[in-house]
């Protein structure tokens, strides 16, 4: 009979598919990564709960989304560029209500609301208040014009009420490009964007706390094209295919303040060429430290010094460039993004003492584990240049073009994937995490009455050591549950095994119940094979998982 341990948490944890194979490990084809959990700092696992919907399907001008382009947090207020494969509009997150006047009798247990101009769609969510008997929350069915279907046998008429729902608002109907996507900065009270050719006449965009579109158009000194924009020392930079253009100043009253005499020679007014990679276009800017970090295809260059409309700029370049352009993604200390040989970390560059020369850019990779995972979801997704990424809480979420986000823990070093979902775009509040795709939008992991299963099955218990045997005394599965009782089902597999050697049916009945107390590993009953494993003293090891 094992020992009785005090529990010992571990401060680094690693996990998903390690390189060493033997004759008493697991195969890697019986592996699987760590499956919709998280990392604590500790390097404990904690299962997630599902994607929360948030809002009613996305519409473009009426018609149901077909990707999502963009989103920004702005004002206060959630922003989303949504196409509907024609045109693309610019929205944002909201309500919308309106009066009943009158309820009837559908038949067949459902009751006819009227609701004049309500535009509501089929299959939207509203809630009623104000009634006798309609309240409550409900998905309308069979709209017209000025009525709507709810699923509850008519009662009486009672003349009045009034419903809500949350959805996104067109905030303007301007058409933008279709399949152009979209980036965002927010600079003095002022939301700018870029997308690409427009058929509007602005080529930098505008929206202003009233909401107020304007712009900038070819007259400024601009061409049409500009696809990527970020703000660096104060400055407005946007870019097309190879080419720079730089604010001179924050432009102020009608947007025109653009520099058009500080540049000279063969350079074009307001134009600045960043280096004579002529074949090799831009696709993404950040800035970081007061570098100006610009990605290409095959190199990364850094722009630093605080003289920008002076021949000095320095440059740094490196032979290694970003496959997927939304992949890239600014965290606290590095830069996240797809090169072409995986996922890459960005910590920047140095200058050296005395001189005006730079180190080499430094780029680690840092999938190595789960690496076979991410290609095959991009060979059946599109490529890597479909995976978006994004950062929050020392966490790069990056998402293929199917069903699955990996998420890489920065304090653990530790890959786990959120199954059943994937992200065209990210977004933050500061508090919580959204991401959409089509005509979805989501709060993560805040579904609550969701079944998500959460699978902790991997071999690389060793902490990264290259050592053979892995060996447990005390092996600890945590639950939650937000329910007054809730059943799991712990499975273990020894060996690699399929099926499962064995299974225990597990009811939490509340804080106060400890339902292994006197479960040990060779109890009868519990069917350990103590014949397989050797339980020898190595590491007081503990992991917290779950199946819900």
């Amino acid at each position: 009979m094992a020992k009785t341990l005090a529990s010992f948490k571990i401060s680094q944890f690693s996990t998903g598919l390690n390189v060493v194979d033997s004759t008493i490990d697991m195969p890697n084809s019986d592996l699987v990564t760590a499956d919709n959990v998280i990392y604590l700092p500790t390097g404990e696992v904690q299962s997630v709960d599902g994607p929360l919907s948030v809002a009613n399907d996305i519409r473009v001008n009426g018609v149901i989304a077909t990707k999502q382009l963009g989103s920004t947090r702005f004002n206060g207020k959630t922003y989303l560029m949504a196409s509907n494969d024609t045109v693309s509009r610019l929205l944002k997150l909201g309500t919308k209500s309106g009066s009943i006047t009158a309820f009837a009798d559908a038949g067949g247990g459902f009751t006819t609301v009227t609701s004049a101009a309500h535009t509501i769609n089929n299959g939207d969510t509203v809630t009623i208040s104000g009634t006798s008997s309609y309240n409550g929350t409900f998905a309308v069915s069979s709209v017209t014009a000025n009525t709507f279907d709810i699923p509850v046998t008519f009662v009486a008429d009672d003349a009045t009420g009034t419903w809500i729902g949350d959805f996104f608002l067109e905030v303007v109907a301007t058409n933008f490009d279709a399949d152009a996507d979209v980036e965002f900065e927010v600079y003095r009270d002022k939301m700018w964007f870029v997308n690409g050719v427009t058929d509007n006449g602005n080529v930098l965009h505008f929206l202003d706390t009233a909401e107020v579109l304007t712009g900038l158009t070819t007259s400024s000194g601009l061409e049409q094209g500009i696809n990527h924009i970020v703000l660096h020392l104060e400055r407005v930079w946007i870019s097309k295919e190879n080419k720079i253009f730089v604010s001179k100043q924050y432009p102020l009253g009608t947007n025109q303040d653009w520099d058009t005499d500080a540049y000279v020679g063969t350079q074009t007014a307001g134009l600045l060429q960043v280096d004579e990679k002529t074949d090799e276009a831009i696709l993404k800017m950040v800035t970081q430290f007061g570098q100006l970090v610009i990605f290409r295809k095959d190199s990364t260059h850094v722009v630093s010094g605080k003289v920008i409309l002076t021949s000095t700029i320095q440059k740094s370049f490196n032979a290694t460039g970003v496959v997927a352009s939304k992949s890239v993604s600014k965290a606290d200390k590095n830069i996240f993004f797809i090169g072409k040989s995986g996922v890459k970390l960005f910590t920047g560059i140095s200058v050296q003492e005395g001189t005006t020369e730079f180190d080499s850019v430094t780029t680690n990779n840092i999938d190595r584990r789960i690496k076979p995972l991410i290609d095959a979801a991009a060979a059946s997704g599109g490529g890597l240049e479909k995976f978006v990424g994004f950062n929050f809480e020392d966490k790069y979420y990056l998402s293929d073009a199917n069903n699955t986000i990996f998420v890489f823990d920065e304090i653990t070093g530790g890959w786990s994937r959120w199954t059943g979902t994937a992200a065209e775009n990210f977004v933050t509040d500061g508090v919580d995490l959204f991401y959409g795709k089509g005509e979805k939008f989501f709060k993560s992991n805040s579904d609550t009455l969701a079944s998500v299963a959460s699978e902790m099955r991997t071999k690389d218990y060793n902490l990264d050591t290259e050592q053979f045997l892995k060996s447990f005394e005390k092996l600890v599965a945590t639950f939650r549950t937000l329910e007054k009782t809730h059943s799991f089902t712990l499975q273990w597999f020894i060996d690699g095994a399929k099926p499962a050697s064995d299974t225990l049916a597990i009811t939490v009945q509340g804080s106060s119940v400890n339902w292994d107390e006197g479960f040990l590993w060779d109890q009868a009953g519990i069917k350990w094979d103590a014949e397989t494993i050797n339980f020898v003293f190595n590491k007081k090891n503990k992991l917290k998982s779950g199946i819900t």
